[in-house]
């Protein structure tokens, strides 16, 4: 059973973070039309839209749906929200896989801090697994130039990228921690309850006018981002940080296959750097704890 909770949490994680990797690519997909804080309101709009629609439909009082972790939500929502607002921001200012090669550090914070709160035992064979992951992002990372460029207008989204992997990784933590006593979907409906509040104001500052397809193409993202948010909840309750955090290095495979959409041709290193990455998620699958 311990195995087969192992092989679902890495499955779970890894289609939920080819999920997430389109939704930080959003931007490409509207040609620069709307803002970053207009991405994530639509966003949270149609993820909101869609929880009510779940929940009306279990023909249970919404009330039910309550958490006494009110304030670890909101922190949860707060991580969450400016988190993905850096990363969609840093991916229309530079190269989408280093924007995302940047952001995906909060796997190494996650997991640093997963130890000292969780417990997260680490033994050789997932130390292996984790060192295969990271020598896979490495490399992708080095054979597209990654951090080779000093000038100003590399190092200024880099940092917002950045800021952005530190706050993801608070967030994971929290999901862990929130999961293991509330449902999924009273999970998902605070962070986008809340995400939808805390987006308005920026969202009609830096508000742009957009076409209805447009509009319809990111309100659309809220339910694929509540399969995401499911899924990352799925794999966080069924198995240990230090074992599913690594495999969402396959972020880097879809940001590329993404970037090869708009012309990012990827080099040899790119495969390579991938080829570690799958035989590093095989070893993290295929050991007991």
């Amino acid at each position: 059973m311990h195995s087969r909770s192992n092989a679902l949490a890495i499955a779970a994680i890894a289609c939920s973070t080819g999920i997430w990797a389109f939704i930080f690519a959003s931007a490409r997909f509207v040609d620069g039309a709307a803002t970053a804080p207009q991405i994530c309101l639509l966003r949270y709009i149609g993820g909101a839209i869609t929880l009510l629609i779940m929940a009306l439909s279990s023909r249970q009082r919404l009330s039910t749906y309550r958490s006494p972790s009110v304030k670890g939500h909101l922190a949860r929502a707060l991580c969450g929200c400016f988190g993905a607002l850096a990363i969609i921001y840093a991916s229309a200012a530079m190269p989408v896989v280093d924007a995302s090669g940047i952001g995906l550090l909060y796997v190494v914070i996650m997991i640093a801090l997963s130890v000292f709160i969780f417990g997260d035992r680490i033994n050789g064979w997932r130390a292996a697994g984790i060192a295969l992951c990271c020598a896979g992002a490495f490399a992708m990372l080095w054979s597209r130039g990654s951090f080779r460029s000093l000038d100003l207008a590399y190092i200024g989204p880099a940092s917002i990228a950045l800021l952005g992997a530190l706050l993801l990784a608070l967030e994971g933590i929290l999901i862990k921690g929130l999961s293991q006593n509330d449902s999924a979907v009273t999970v998902m409906l605070h962070v986008n309850v809340f995400g939808l509040v805390m987006m308005a104001i920026p969202a009609a500052v830096t508000w742009h006018p957009l076409g209805i397809s447009d509009i319809t193409m990111l309100l659309l993202l809220g339910p694929l981002a509540i399969l995401g948010q499911f899924l990352t909840i799925l794999a966080y309750r069924h198995a240990d940080l230090s074992l599913v955090g690594p495999f969402e290095y396959s972020w880097l495979i879809f940001a590329a296959l993404i970037g090869f959409a708009f012309g990012e041709i990827p080099p040899t290193g790119v495969f390579l750097g991938g080829a570690l990455m799958i035989a590093g998620g095989v070893v993290l699958s295929g050991r007991r704890a």
